[in-house]
């Protein structure tokens, strides 16, 4: 690997005049710079950013750590992380968390003297960390998260989407209607706020394994999902049940998937915008880290993607 030394020895010139010539540095002769900026580009010298962070305090790296990555939200999370990250200049050091080795994990990243840590899922623990970490000059922000009590965060508005998926069925006529419970509370809140305007006490489930017994007994004619990935499970148990979608039983997920708009599914669902979650996400880190003052409380607007797994009931 070409190094400073190696240009410095080939030029007969110290260290420190050729790193001086690679930045441009006044205090270096012209002609000198020259030589050396075109034997660096001769013997394709690359800086090492170990060196630099070592002198500057600055890695570019950012840390990132995921309860998960084999979800595919969570991949356009990546996307749009990376995308940002790269229009910078920055890293990513990547990681995926369990309960065990959390704490490890922050600590590796703490190491490599990363610039911040982006937190996208849930563990109850995240917020002390966060807290502490913060407290040490640390950036965070936790992104499309809700477990972040007053620490920054870039997260959908999931209280309007939870009330969107509500309007959508009652525009459509439902008025029998049952509603997933789920850890993210502010889509359930969103939903209930919604359909108890207009009067209604949606049925409350958990699992999609108990939708058919529930909708048996209740005659509901719609559900209210608040994933994607629960609708796409739930209406294949249905389907299994003999129910037939939207003509018995309308369904509406969240998150608008890619999975979601195939033929088989054409879900209709509520959309989030991931990959803009995980560019602002990281932008937050970035510009923090350099000394911005960012509000750090952050919505993105919900989507209605109609598709056609809603029935509009006739009155």
């Amino acid at each position: 690997m070409v190094t400073l030394r190696t240009l410095a020895e080939e030029l007969d010139l110290s260290i420190g005049t050729v790193s001086l010539a690679l930045n441009r540095s006044p205090r270096v002769n012209p002609a000198t710079v020259r030589r050396v900026l075109e034997l660096a580009e001769k013997r394709h010298y690359r800086p090492s950013n170990i060196g630099r962070a070592l002198q500057s305090g600055k890695s570019r790296l950012i840390g990132c750590l995921f309860s998960s990555l084999l979800n595919s939200f969570f991949h356009e999370l990546v996307e749009g992380i990376g995308r940002r990250a790269a229009a910078s200049r920055y890293g990513l050091l990547t990681s995926w968390r369990s309960d065990s080795d959390l704490m490890e994990q922050v600590n590796l990243m703490l190491a490599h003297r990363v610039e911040g840590i982006l937190f996208a899922g849930a563990t109850p623990e995240l917020p002390t960390i966060a807290a502490q970490l913060e407290a040490n000059g640390m950036p965070t922000v936790f992104c499309s998260s809700h477990h972040h009590g007053n620490l920054p965060f870039v997260v959908t508005d999931d209280f309007a989407g939870g009330g969107m998926a509500a309007a959508f069925l009652l525009e459509n006529g439902h008025r029998n209607i049952l509603l997933q419970q789920y850890p993210l509370q502010a889509r359930v809140d969103g939903g209930m706020a919604k359909l108890n305007e207009a009067g209604i006490s949606p049925l409350l489930f958990r699992k999609a394994e108990e939708l058919p017994e529930a909708i048996r007994q209740s005659g509901a004619t719609s559900v209210i999902f608040q994933t994607d990935m629960e609708a796409i499970d739930g209406m294949y148990l249905l389907r299994k049940a003999g129910f037939r979608i939207p003509e018995e039983v309308s369904v509406i997920g969240y998150d608008n998937l890619p999975l979601a708009a195939r033929p088989e599914f054409e879900l209709t669902t509520i959309g989030q915008m991931r990959q803009e979650l995980g560019s602002r996400s990281a932008d937050y880190l970035i510009r923090t880290s350099a000394g911005e003052t960012l509000p750090r409380n952050n919505y993105l607007p919900p989507e209605l993607i109609v598709r056609g797994t809603v029935k509009k009931i006739q009155s």
